[in-house]
């Protein structure tokens, strides 16, 4: 913790202090820093990258003590499952805010066992309401709501992840987004744009894949089949026009996609990493399969090839920054 405090002087002299119980403040919203995947996590510590300046911290969080963690959201924010009461928690792993949700047992008759709750994604769709999504159900709630309220989910809307203080998803034909702009209106799922992709969007053939450029924009990346071959494809988001628009490249940037989650990395901070490529995560299977694809150049659909043949072999120390990526996405 020490470390971590260290860091956050310079910090905390310039800035407000942050609410102690209001891990939904957007001013203190770690959004560069990532949790590392390392097992086990040693008496809750775990180690925080920063993926604007590649900074590595060793963090405390004793607030994991009791909980069940899942996957951060785009916000940085850590989801707790409090493991005796069942109520959600936020976290933020910087500032150790905590904000408390309702317990997800009011959820009871749409989920299977509580042990076997698992979240595909979740985040803000505005200010001050939580969004969380699985196969099975849509929620949503604010602190201080007794009970999550259910959105009506008529088809698979996976990745969803939050941009720019609202909740987006992808189904067969369209991008979605939650809304709940009126207090008196039932929130629900909205189209935001129109799925047009270049090859006919299958989930037996691939996926979709969201993702937050850092420079204003969502992008979405199709991972599909062409004759036997992986072809990877990116659009921007014109939300303004509700439209899907290709783009040949990433302005330099490179993203890391995953089933549930994806991120967006720049060459600069981690020169290792090349520009305008596509990383798939190990869940997606690509970089263990017949092709074993470590990075897909956008431009003319070149490979640069991975090493690994057994997705369960332990890592040999010490990896790339490309490989903890890949994991965590």
């Amino acid at each position: 913790m020490s470390i971590l405090v260290g860091r956050m002087k310079p910090w905390r002299r310039c800035c407000a202090a942050p609410p102690a119980d209001d891990a939904l403040d957007r001013r203190f919203h770690p959004r560069q820093w990532l949790i590392l995947p390392e097992k086990p996590r040693i008496r809750y510590h775990c180690r925080l990258l920063n993926l604007s300046t590649g900074e590595c911290i060793l963090a405390h969080l004793p607030e994991f003590r009791g909980h069940r963690v899942f996957s951060p959201s785009t916000e940085g924010l850590v989801l707790l499952l409090h493991e005796s009461t069942h109520v959600a928690r936020l976290l933020n792993p910087l500032t150790h805010q905590l904000t408390d949700l309702p317990p997800v047992t009011t959820l009871l008759d749409l989920l299977l066992p509580l042990c076997d709750l698992s979240v595909d994604g979740f985040g803000l769709a505005d200010d001050r309401t939580v969004v969380i999504h699985n196969t099975v159900f849509l929620a949503v709630a604010k602190p201080g709501d007794k009970c999550w309220t259910a959105v009506n989910l008529s088809d698979c809307l996976r990745p969803s992840m939050s941009f720019a203080g609202r909740f987006y998803g992808v189904t067969s034909d369209a991008i979605m987004v939650v809304e709940v702009s009126r207090e008196s209106q039932t929130p629900q799922l909205v189209e935001a744009a129109d799925l047009t992709l270049q090859h006919r969007f299958s989930r037996m053939l691939g996926s979709a894949h969201l993702v937050d450029n850092n420079i204003g924009e969502l992008l979405l990346v199709h991972r599909t089949l062409s004759g036997n071959k992986r072809l990877y494809q990116a659009y921007r988001l014109d939300l303004d026009g509700r439209k899907t628009v290709p783009v040949r490249g990433l302005g330099g940037r490179a993203v890391f996609i995953g089933h549930d989650c994806s991120l967006s990395v720049s060459p600069a901070t981690f020169p290792s990493i090349v520009g305008d490529a596509v990383y798939p995560g190990f869940d997606c299977g690509d970089r263990t399969g017949l092709e074993h694809i470590e990075a897909y150049h956008l431009a003319d659909g070149t490979i640069e090839h991975s090493c690994y043949e057994d997705p369960g072999k332990e890592w040999e120390h010490p990896v790339s920054i490309a490989d903890y990526l890949s994991s965590w996405v």
